[in-house]
């Protein structure tokens, strides 16, 4: 199945080509975690289809769209 992703911040340069992974079916946020090779710490916010998600183990679907946000420090 085919998931598009947004990355922000210190994570745009992690996001790939055409902003789209190819997981297996069942795959969780967790998994795409792993595909993109984000460690998860890295991770303040997670969307998906403009919901925010707090379960890393949320099932994605075929076509789902998902953002990526890490902490913000400012001074």
């Amino acid at each position: 199945m085919e998931v598009h992703v947004k990355l922000r911040g210190v994570l745009k340069s992690l996001t790939p080509p055409g902003e789209k992974v190819e997981l297996e079916d069942g795959a969780t946020v967790a998994s795409l975690f792993a595909a993109l090779k984000v460690p998860a710490e890295r991770v303040y916010l997670v969307m998906v289809n403009n919901e925010q998600v707090r379960d890393h183990d949320r099932v994605l679907v075929e076509g789902d769209e998902v953002l990526l946000l890490p902490p913000i420090a400012g001074g």
